[in-house]
């Protein structure tokens, strides 16, 4: 559980660093910023500590991305797997030692300059002991497996079945 929060935290301050700038020029932060929070929480449970632990988040960054072009096609749940799955595994090459830029989110060539603009606030990264993103603004379960942003047209479409008599598949 710990490295669930661990993950979860590391990824959202960094996507609050970066701001919404990063979105609106068309990257989708789950591409981008999911293996972030994959090897953050993947550094956590191979208790990594350190340099090891920046060199697996160095790993994660230098390699990520994901734009939003993904968006309706299968590209988009392959892009999520893979971005859990190269956290993973920079996680694991930086406990065999493996080196990564320790400034990958704000050096000249990192993340914020390349994809970003170079709009970076690393105030966000320093929050108050008190606040917590999983609190704040808390964690989003989804009631059905498809973009967030889909479910009131769901919702309208259901009601619409059950309205004129049609049947709905199971499950």
């Amino acid at each position: 559980m710990l490295a669930l929060v661990v993950g979860a935290e590391c990824q959202y301050r960094i996507g609050r660093a970066l701001g919404r700038e990063l979105y609106d020029r068309g990257w989708w932060t789950t591409g981008l910023l999911g293996r972030i929070g994959a090897a953050a929480a993947a550094a956590r449970l191979l208790a990594l500590s350190g340099t090891a632990f920046d060199c697996a988040l160095g790993l994660a960054i230098a390699g990520t991305g994901g734009a939003k072009s993904a968006f309706g096609s299968d590209a988009k749940p392959l892009l999520a797997g893979e971005a859990a799955e190269a956290g993973v595994r920079a996680a694991m090459l930086a406990a065999l030692g493996a080196s990564a830029p320790l400034d990958a989110l704000e050096g000249d060539y990192g993340l914020a300059a390349l994809c970003n603009g170079g709009y970076w606030d690393g105030t966000a990264l320093a929050p108050e002991a008190s606040q917590w993103c999983l609190l704040d603004p808390g964690v989003d379960i989804k009631r059905i497996p498809v973009c967030l942003s889909s479910h009131a047209a769901v919702d309208a479409v259901m009601q619409l079945a059950t309205r004129h008599g049609v049947a709905c598949p199971a499950g």
